[in-house]
Parts: structure tokens; sequence; C-alpha cells
């Protein structure tokens, strides 16, 4: 059986069968967006994530009040202390965090060590899974990590068959007739994507 490692399978998982009454967020860290992906919006999209659907807490209004009539941000350390205040609010439930392409997070001004040193401050509290490529170097930052190493390289008719499969169980895109034309895009754009195989 082959599993490709998508982040997006990996959360609908996670919410599946631990959202009742857990919390699961996640963060795709794109170069292409570097400038946008600072420590303070990728930690504040956390926050916005576990969130959304309850209600605000004192310190978010405040922190609200504080930042809205001088049109200021709030800074890493105040973005910090809500999203943990919340997280710790989930008690002794099941709470993840999961990073996508942690190496895509550039390093320059210390943006990438700065993430690692702020989703460390949440532990013990979450579970956290990266993904990343393998020259990205975590044991420093997590001692206890478990790595997962990927080795084996995708072929095209495991994709296909992937790509099949997620076509046919959305209605929306099963009726467009399109699913050669996706499949080809995919094929195309997939050289070099690892799989775990069992």
């Amino acid at each position: 059986m082959i599993f490709f490692f998508d982040r997006s399978i990996i959360v609908d998982h996670l919410r599946k069968n631990f959202g009742a009454d857990g919390g699961v967020a996640a963060m795709y860290c794109d170069y292409k967006n570097g400038e946008t992906q600072s420590p303070e919006n990728l930690m504040a999209s956390l926050w916005r994530q576990f969130v959304f659907g309850h209600p605000l807490s004192d310190t978010v209004k405040k922190l609200h009040t504080k930042h809205h009539e001088p049109h200021t941000h709030p800074s890493l350390d105040e973005i910090m202390e809500v999203l943990l205040s919340h997280i710790r609010g989930y008690s002794q439930s099941k709470v993840f965090v999961v990073v996508d392409a942690l190496d895509e997070c550039t390093a320059d001004h210390n943006s990438r060590q700065t993430l690692l040193t702020k989703l460390r401050e949440l532990q013990p509290h979450i579970h956290l899974i990266i993904t990343s490529r393998p020259h990205i170097t975590l044991e420093y930052d997590f001692p206890d990590i478990i790595r997962l190493e990927i080795t084996q390289e995708a072929n095209n008719d495991d994709i296909q068959s992937y790509v099949s499969a997620r076509i046919s169980g959305d209605r929306h895109l099963a009726g467009m007739g399109l699913q050669n034309d996706i499949k080809k895009a995919v094929v195309g754009s997939a050289a070099g994507m690892y799989v775990s195989s069992t």
C-alpha cells in the first residue's frame, strides 16, 4: 500500500479522529511567499485556526482593543501568549500542529530558527508533525524527535491511482470530465515526490 505524505490528508485524518475534543492546526511554508511568511504571521495563522468557531477570550479582546485604533500588529510574544492560552484550554485533549515543508521557510533574518524556537515553546501542550527535505536538522531543537525518512520515489502509476481516487471522491471534480488532464498535470509536476510503502 502506498501512503502519500500530503498535508491535507494528515490534517483531515487528525480532525476526523481528534477534532471533537482536541485541536488541529496546520501551516504551509512556501518560499515564494517568504516576505509574508514571518514567524509572527505563521504563528498567528495557527492561533486563528484554533479559535475558529470558539468564543473570543478576554485576552484576545484586550489585544484587539490595544492594536485596533493605532492600526498596529501584535508582537510575536503577544501572539504566543494568546496561542498558548487557547491551547492550554484543551486540557487533556489531543492538540496537533502540522508544519508542512519547513525547508521552504526562509532562513533569512533567522526566521526559520525563530519559528522552531516558538514551536518548541508550545510543547508539551501539543503533538508536532513536521515535513521537510532531509537537509534540515531538527534534533537540536527537538532532541526527542522521531524521524521517518521517506526514500522510495513515487512512480507514475501510483500517482495516477492516487489522483483518480481523490477525484472520484470529489463530486465536483468527478463531474467535470477533466480527470485525464488533471492526472497528466499532477504526474508532470510530481517528479521526486517521495512515498512510504508497506
